[in-house]
């Protein structure tokens, strides 16, 4: 028969074990969560975009956050294929495609000027999320994770932010039809489940540019506020 020590072990390591599988059932249902949130934010101006084909041409819309969607989600992905975290690589295969998207469409439908610059800056993305793919899985020896991590938090305070681009032109309309509130909302939801997810795996460069991206958005949305959209 077991003695009360022996017992006592057993429990103990019973306990351990449901604890285990519960901390480990809440960070799976935290990484379903997060990938649908950020899924839903990339894919958020789908029907903006549909309407942009439907009509003809682009009206207020800017392409610079579209264009650092693109921009950042190529560089997370590398991030995550270099950490094997599938919840990162798998939201940002869909978010390059949703990207992708957005930006064969505004091609399509903005003015000359616009599109010849606009190749320019999609040519320069690529080429360097190119040369940093090159860098990091071929010539880099050590430090290849705080490569990726310093370029991603940049990428993504930038995209966060990019709606605060148009300030002037909000300001100058008076209204926020340049801005997209179904993406803010998105961005201020997605950005908030990836510093608990970060926190929780103790990756700092996911926590850091989703913080900050939590304050710019919750800045954008006040745009929302100050200047609504009937306003003139």
């Amino acid at each position: 028969e077991k003695t009360g020590r022996e017992r006592e072990r057993e429990k103990g390591r019973k306990e351990r074990e449901r604890e285990v599988g519960t901390s480990a059932m809440w960070m799976s249902v935290l990484n379903v969560v997060a990938v649908g949130l950020t899924v839903g934010m990339f894919g958020s101006d789908v029907k903006l975009f549909q309407e942009i084909r439907y009509r003809g041409n682009t009206g207020e819309t800017s392409y610079v956050p579209y264009i650092l969607m693109l921009g950042n989600c190529m560089t997370w992905l590398m991030y995550g294929a270099f950490k094997g975290d599938m919840a990162v690589i798998v939201t940002n295969v869909l978010g390059v495609s949703l990207a992708s998207f957005y930006m064969v469409t505004y091609l399509s439908n903005c003015p000359f000027p616009i599109r010849d610059e606009l190749k320019q800056r999609i040519a320069l993305v690529l080429g360097g999320d190119g040369l940093l793919f090159f860098y990091v899985f071929f010539v880099a020896a050590s430090g290849q994770e705080d490569i990726l991590g310093v370029v991603c938090n940049g990428l993504s305070i930038f995209m966060f932010g990019s709606q605060l681009s148009q300030l002037n032109r909000v300001r100058e309309l008076r209204n926020t039809s340049p801005l997209s509130l179904p993406l803010s909302v998105m961005a201020l939801l997605t950005s908030s489940a990836w510093v608990i997810y970060g926190s929780i795996e103790g990756d700092v460069w996911i926590v850091f540019p989703n913080f900050i991206g939590s304050i710019l958005t919750i800045a954008t949305l006040a745009l929302f506020v100050i200047y609504p959209r009937g306003q003139k």
